[in-house]
């Protein structure tokens, strides 16, 4: 304080001379901190906004490969496709400071010119679910310990549709935006199981109701293998219904699904539901964060039919395949670490069927429409 008092009193003075016109400017040295870089990267050009995009990694051509036909009508195609840019979950610089100054974290071990690389939240509120968040790929994590059953079946269920529209009213009553997921299921394999389960009555031997409590006591349900159920329902059965089961949904960006070079979508989470009662025992959800766009050059007809026909980013496959269908859907451009942001590219989606020695199984045929 009394250095403040001294700098003040010496500024007084000085104006009071200038005032008598004793000097005719007075010079005020600038000690204002100079500004960090901005906290943003702003909102992008409408025209090659991003800049380089990361290169699509093209598969090798194989020796030997088979003959596809496109039967399918495919879509046409505009001069530009429009490529959107996910922010990574790192704080931004002046966030990361607010962070670590209101929890008393030493500036010493904070350091210079640094970069949030992501964070992880726990919380819990009056429902007693168990949340945290990893920033970094902005993934949702919850427990319900009470929700979980103390037995591995039970002689009855709550059926498909009320068990995916309790799933269903999860989601939305925590504000997950319906526009971000959709097709909410009972994961598949579990499905085909579960529908000859009901046509049984829920009737087995105790051997697989033993399986069936096994299994329910696994950390795993969405990849263990499931009991054999019998052909027919045995005598002297006894009725058991697994009192656990997961249900999936997938991830949307723009209404759009994102899906890997084999053409299948991105989960936007996957979730334990009690069978009994419907409540959500414990899962992971997809946060997704507002894209910014800006629109890129795009392949020509000619060049998505060619691509196509060499497979896509699946590459070129044996045998005859026809593809008989098409739509849109998006692509994840490579990264260079978890930590960037994330490209999404329109894509056309090839429905196609392979004949082979084998028999005909279907698959699907990826094409990003960007020009690179």
């Amino acid at each position: 304080m009394k250095n403040l008092s001294l700098t003040f009193g010496a500024l007084l003075a000085g104006l009071g001379l200038v005032g008598a016109g004793c000097f005719q400017t007075v010079t005020v040295p600038h000690i204002a901190e100079s500004l960090g870089p901005a906290d943003s990267k702003g909102a992008p050009s409408q025209q090659q906004g991003f800049g380089a995009l990361p290169k699509i990694q093209w598969p090798k051509t194989k020796e030997g490969a088979g003959v596809t036909n496109i039967t399918a009508e495919l879509p046409s195609l505009q001069p530009t496709v429009t490529v959107l840019r996910l922010p990574s979950g790192s704080l931004k610089l002046t966030e990361f400071q607010n962070l670590t100054q209101a929890i008393g974290m030493p500036a010493g071990l904070v350091g210079d010119q640094t970069r949030n690389l992501g964070y992880t939240l726990n919380w819990t509120n009056q429902e007693g679910l168990l949340w945290q968040l990893y920033s970094y790929d902005r993934k949702l994590t919850f427990t319900n310990p009470p929700a979980k059953p103390s037995v591995g079946t039970t002689p009855s269920w709550l059926g498909e549709t009320r068990l995916t529209d309790s799933a269903t009213l999860f989601l939305k009553q925590h504000g997950i935006a319906e526009r971000t997921w959709r097709n909410v299921q009972i994961i598949p394999r579990w499905q085909t199981w579960l529908t000859k389960l009901d046509q049984l009555g829920g009737c087995v031997t105790t051997d697989v109701k033993r399986a069936m409590d096994n299994l329910l006591a696994s950390q795993d349900l969405f990849h263990e293998s499931l009991p054999t159920l019998p052909t027919d329902a045995p005598q002297n059965c006894v009725k058991a219904f697994p009192t656990v089961i997961p249900v999936s949904f997938e991830r949307l960006v723009d209404g759009a699904n994102i899906v890997d070079r084999d053409g299948l979508p991105e989960y936007g989470g996957q979730v334990l539901v009690n069978a009994t009662s419907g409540a959500m025992i414990s899962g992971w959800l997809a946060l997704t964060a507002d894209p910014q766009r800006s629109d890129y050059t795009a392949i020509t007809k000619d060049e998505m039919r060619k691509l196509m026909e060499n497979g896509g980013l699946g590459g070129p496959q044996t045998g005859f395949n026809e593809v008989t269908a098409s739509s849109f859907a998006l692509v994840r451009l490579p990264k260079s670490n978890a930590y960037d942001d994330e490209y999404l590219v329109p894509s056309v989606v090839g429905e196609a069927q392979r004949t082979t020695d084998w028999g005909v199984s279907p698959y699907r045929i990826v094409v990003p429409l960007v020009k690179q």
